[in-house]
Formats: C-alpha cells, structure tokens, sequence
C-alpha cells in the first residue's frame, strides 16, 4: 500500500500541528508502508504544542485494499531543551477500513502508558 495518503494532526496544550502526510508524501527510500505485520517509522518536526494530548490519524480510502489495522503508534517527542526524549504511546488495535470493525477511517488517539492504559490527568 505504498502510496496510501494517511493524514494525521497532532494536539497539544499549546496548540496544534499542521495537517502531517505520512503515506505517499513521506516515502524513503522506496519504502511501502501500511503493509501487514509491519512496523512503519516517519521522521517529522512538529514545534510549539507541547505534550501531545490527542493523534487524530487516518487515511483517503483510496485504491483497492486501502483500509489497516493500527496495533499501536508510538510518538517519540524531543523537548528543545535537549532533554530526554519523551515517549507517547496510543494504543489502537483497531481498524481503519470501511469494510472491517466499525467503518471508521478516521479515529482521534489519546494517550495510554506503555501497557494501553489510559493516562490520567492531560
């Protein structure tokens, strides 16, 4: 599923990303992404949010076959300040096909600990 568009937003308590392509605009070196079993990694620089609350991720239903399971994402945040890089986990295990679970194509992600349990308290 190598040129699947799949947007996503990330929002934060001091604002909010601009609209993020990951898919078809972000390919490296050839790489397919969205493929079964899989594990896709984007670099991207995202300023002025601070800790990531929410993920609104999805993709164009395009193509054939377009629709994916998402096991989870996992956001690696480096603070200006050169400190320790901070990790976001979203534990998902949904899918994103209008053929599979609830027809969602689109889903807003909030943050879990390491294990997928809620955070409390963002």
């Amino acid at each position: 599923m190598a040129f699947l568009a799949c947007p996503a937003k990330m929002y934060g308590p001091d604002g909010t990303s601009e609209e993020i392509s990951l898919g078809n605009n972000a390919l490296e070196n050839n790489a397919d992404y969205f493929d079964e079993g899989m594990c896709d990694k984007f670099t991207i620089e995202v300023q002025g949010i601070g800790r990531i609350r929410k993920v609104r991720i999805g993709h164009d239903d395009e193509g054939t076959m377009s629709g994916w399971f998402l096991e989870k994402l996992l956001i690696q945040r480096r603070p200006r300040d050169g400190t320790k890089t901070e990790d976001n986990f979203f534990f998902v295990n949904r899918w994103f096909a209008r053929s599979e679970d609830d027809g969602k194509i689109v889903r807003e992600l909030f943050p879990t600990d390491e294990f997928g349990r809620p955070l409390k308290g963002l």
